[in-house]
């Protein structure tokens, strides 16, 4: 057997004799594993064979491999399960998933492994609450329990919890490449002189994992060293791209394991019933995960998908703020909104009223569209608001490319940064009527312009919501 782990062929990495399947395998996970914007890193013989690591704002999660190069009896595969049910158990919260991984499952599993693959392939597009999803759930279930000597937690277990892998360590040299290229598409040119660079430092750093955890850091900054500048560029310039939860029919339901910010009770009819302390909630959760995504990588873009309400769209584009290092991406319905390119108009957008009056708070209203300032009006009256100092930030034009959105947000930010010391506020009250991709550059941008209240259209009427 030629293993890219063989004495042979370590390329300067130091041999861990006996464990080369495991390693080549962690090895060739590695280009899936940038894949995933969460991914955090990789260690060797911790609890499993290889664990994987994953950010959440709870905690990091853990996929534990077992990895055997060899195929087992009946027995002693659902022993490895057996220990794969005790390690959660010890753990729920941190070890979430779990794959067993070797040349073949015993023939006699087959029609399980089938029915879980139909079950997270087709079906996947099913939210598990699907009826659809729920029968092929329970079907696969029925199997194990018909069919195994297995308990009914069991074969839940393995259907919520594991996964498995068919991996041949033959021949993975040659394979790498072809996985390199197909998990990381930005690098599909790189030349196979360079991948097998790319293939040595990661060996090195594999070979390692068993000393310490190795980080995606760590993995991003070998793979930048072996690539030549433009290559390196290519690689920079990927965004992150985290997975906005909605609820929308038709949408992906995340992986345990992905990147995911469910913000459906920011969006829907009862945000107006959140409390500050979820807000509160929700705005760390999301900068936490914007300060992990600027302290694992060295790239700096994420592109966000969104469809979302005003208070969350600034809420999110404060938690991925300019002034902290990212370069935001905004996507709706097809239009793609780059804040990392500042050409700007020369047209002004804006015009720009201003009530003058004493307080030490204010109100901004910013209306894009044909609308009346009736609605903010009305809400400062019932706030005991009218007598407070006032800034009207008004268009009835529309936003029709990247060279208006950057002068609308430069417009507006301006207004509020000279509005604040004239009044000396130590907080204003934001109302913005807009398309949610201009809330959401303006919270982006939105710096030193101290404590700031959003408010919602919920219901007819304006409500508090985030507090920034």
């Amino acid at each position: 057997m030629s293993t890219l782990f063989a004495r042979t062929a370590t390329g300067g990495a130091t041999a861990r004799t006996g464990f080369e399947y495991q390693d080549t395998y962690a090895l060739l996970q590695l280009p899936y594993c940038l894949k995933q914007d969460s991914f955090n890193g990789v260690v060797s013989e911790l609890l499993g064979d290889v664990e994987l690591t994953y950010f959440s704002t709870g905690g990091l999660l853990h996929l534990c491999i077992e990895a055997k190069n060899n195929e087992l009896a009946q027995p002693a595969f659902w022993k490895e399960i057996e220990e794969f049910e005790k390690l959660h158990a010890s753990s729920p919260s941190t070890y979430v998933r779990f794959r067993y991984v070797s040349p073949g499952t015993p023939s006699a599993l087959e029609p399980m492994r089938n029915k879980l693959e139909r079950l997270r392939g087709a079906a996947g597009i099913y939210d598990m609450a699907n009826p659809v999803k729920k029968a092929g759930k329970e079907d696969v279930v029925q199997w194990i329990v018909d069919n195994t000597s297995q308990t009914r937690a069991r074969a839940e277990f393995v259907v919520e919890h594991v996964e498995f892998d068919d991996f041949d360590v033959n021949a993975a040299e040659q394979r790498f490449t072809a996985v390199f290229a197909e998990a990381l598409p930005s690098l599909e040119d790189v030349p196979p002189s360079r991948v097998r660079k790319i293939l040595d430092s990661w060996k090195n750093l594999i070979a390692t994992s068993v000393k310490g955890h190795i980080s995606r850091r760590q993995i991003e900054d070998a793979l930048l060293a072996e690539l030549n500048e433009s290559e390196q560029a290519l690689w920079r310039q990927t965004p992150s791209a985290p997975l906005l939860v909605t609820g929308q029919a038709g949408e992906r339901s995340p992986h345990t394991l992905d990147m995911a910010i469910d913000v459906r009770p920011f969006i829907d009819d009862t945000r107006g019933a959140r409390t500050a302390a979820e807000w509160g909630a929700f705005q760390t959760s999301s900068e936490q995960l914007g300060e992990f995504l600027l302290n694992s990588r060295p790239r700096r873009r994420v592109k966000l998908d969104i469809n979302l309400r005003m208070s969350s769209a600034v809420v999110l584009g404060s938690a991925f703020k300019a002034t902290k290092g990212h370069a935001l991406w905004i996507q709706q319905r097809g239009a793609l909104y780059k804040l990392d390119e500042y050409e700007e108009r020369k047209e002004p957008y804006f015009e720009v009223q201003e009530q003058v009056a004493s307080g030490v708070e204010g109100v901004v209203a910013i209306q894009i569209g044909p609308a009346t300032k009736s609605d903010v009006r009305r809400a400062m009256d019932a706030a005991g608001y009218n007598d407070l100092p006032y800034l009207f930030v008004e268009s009835t034009e529309g936003i029709s490319g990247q060279d208006v959105l950057n002068k609308a947000v430069s417009e507006a930010k301006n207004a509020i940064a000279k509005f604040r010391p004239t009044y000396n506020l130590s907080k204003i009250h934001l109302f913005i009527k807009g398309p949610s991709f201009f809330s959401m550059a303006l919270g982006h941008r939105l710096n030193a312009l101290g404590t700031i209240q959003l408010y919602d259209w919920v219901d007819s009427t304006y409500k508090l919501t985030a507090l920034l």
